[in-house]
């Protein structure tokens, strides 16, 4: 890898990072194929109270499929074949901004939360294909360190633990320590598209399944619903 001239230095040194793990770990080849009994078993735990997106297909529907192994059979098979050649569905791409109350009975748009209602099978494919196997993979191999405590069986009071506990150890060894609230205020969760497919690929998640994730979001056709009416407008 030859860096452009104009290129910053703190990125150069990010595209190595990637490029070292990659000579490590690209070939491993994570197994990312869906079976019937992951499909049945993640929709075995859903609620089907849960608010899908913009189609018809709800919950309840997938909840259903899953209690037959032929149907979650071909379900599984459906949704390997976008990931394995990277082409989500036309519907995938339509997804609806819903706003909710932080604080019960606060109406007030500054104090109230956005979040995004994806398809339930394709939010579904992801969960399986990156916060299961890939983060998995990346926690076997150590690149995700011991302090990161977003995983399951961690709650936000094993972080506030851990730090506390950190301060004092390097109050009692009298060590300078800095921590840093990364967690910017009124500002969307954010990506770089490009840095987060390398680092994908890098560790071995096969090309289609990131093609098929990053397509969907950068092609993404956002709507919004009221409480005033049951329709949905496009922004």
């Amino acid at each position: 890898f030859e860096a452009p001239e104009d290129m910053r230095a703190s990125t150069v040194r990010l595209l190595e990072a990637i490029g070292k793990v990659g000579s490590e770990h690209m070939n491993d080849d994570i197994n990312v194929e869906m079976s019937p009994s992951d499909y049945s078993s993640t929709w075995g735990r859903a609620k089907e109270r849960t608010s899908s997106s913009m189609s018809n297909i709800h919950f309840g529907h997938h909840i259903a499929l899953a209690k037959s192994k032929m149907l979650a059979r071909s379900m599984a098979k459906k949704l390997n074949l976008h990931a394995r050649w990277g082409s989500p569905p036309e519907r995938w791409l339509n997804v609806l901004m819903v706003m909710l109350e932080k604080k019960m009975g606060v109406a007030l748009i500054p104090k109230l939360r956005a979040i995004l209602l994806k398809e339930a099978d394709g939010n579904m494919l992801d969960g399986h294909l990156f916060g299961a196997r890939a983060l998995t993979h990346a926690r076997e191999i150590g690149l995700i360190p011991e302090e990161q405590l977003a995983e399951k069986q961690k709650t936000a009071e094993d972080g506030v633990w851990a730090k506390v506990l950190k301060a004092d150890y390097a109050r009692l060894r009298r060590e300078a320590l800095a921590i840093l609230a990364a967690d910017a205020a009124n500002c969307y969760d954010m990506v770089n598209h490009i840095i987060l497919g390398l680092l994908l690929r890098a560790i071995g998640v096969p090309f289609g399944a990131i093609i098929c994730m990053l397509f969907t979001i950068m092609n993404m056709r956002y709507f919004l619903r009221t409480g005033l009416d049951r329709k949905s407008t496009r922004l």
